[in-house]
């Protein structure tokens, strides 16, 4: 998740951004362009991979005995099997119960990350309609080159040119929006998968 990007500006001039999605955050630096101001600026990265199951219980458990609240077991499972280890996800859940005092708040951060995620895919959307039609695709099940292919241009009644397809598969790989595996395509988030049926 890009949005909200945490900004923090320390009187040694340091600045600290985080995100969840790297490749957006890299979009949103535009840190490799020349005519960028943080072009070639002196920075640290700090990656947080996804959490297994056994951390993401132990980190809300943790985080929630810090916060003097014992929460059932069996709530803790069903956030972790929710939210699919990723740090951001899990701490946006806490941070909700802990300011609550309520752990059946998991529809309700589900529904936020949704929105968060339809947030930013709009956003690449805006750039290529074909974007919208390659989410959608996938969302709804079509894994192969071949299978998004056929299913866009059945949508859309015209043939698309394979090398724009392969960009804008690829892009959205770089973005951190889409994986590849076995030469098939999933969302890396499947809050992502959520927004994209929305699209």
């Amino acid at each position: 998740m890009l949005l909200p990007i945490a900004m923090t500006i320390c009187a040694t001039s340091s600045l600290f951004l985080s995100g969840s999605e790297v490749g957006l955050l890299y979009e949103f630096l535009d840190i490799d362009n020349y005519a960028s101001p943080l072009y070639s600026r002196a920075r640290d990265e700090v990656v947080l991979s996804r959490f297994s199951r056994e951390d993401s219980a132990r980190f809300l458990e943790m985080g929630f005995s810090e916060a003097g609240l014992q929460v059932p077991k069996g709530v803790v499972e069903e956030a972790v099997e929710a939210l699919n280890g990723i740090p951001g996800w899990l701490a946006l859940y806490g941070y909700r119960a802990v300011q609550s005092k309520r752990f059946d708040v998991i529809k309700e951060v589900l529904e936020e990350a949704v929105k968060i995620a339809l947030g930013e895919l709009e956003k690449i959307v805006q750039s290529g309609k074909l974007y919208r039609h390659i989410l959608r695709a996938i969302a709804m099940g079509c894994r192969s080159w071949s299978e998004i292919k056929r299913c866009i241009e059945a949508w859309t009644g015209t043939s698309i040119p394979s090398k724009t397809l392969y960009h804008s598969l690829v892009r959205l790989q770089v973005l951190s929006i889409l994986t590849k595996e076995d030469n098939e395509y999933s969302f890396t988030d499947p809050m992502y998968r959520g927004a994209a049926k929305r699209l």
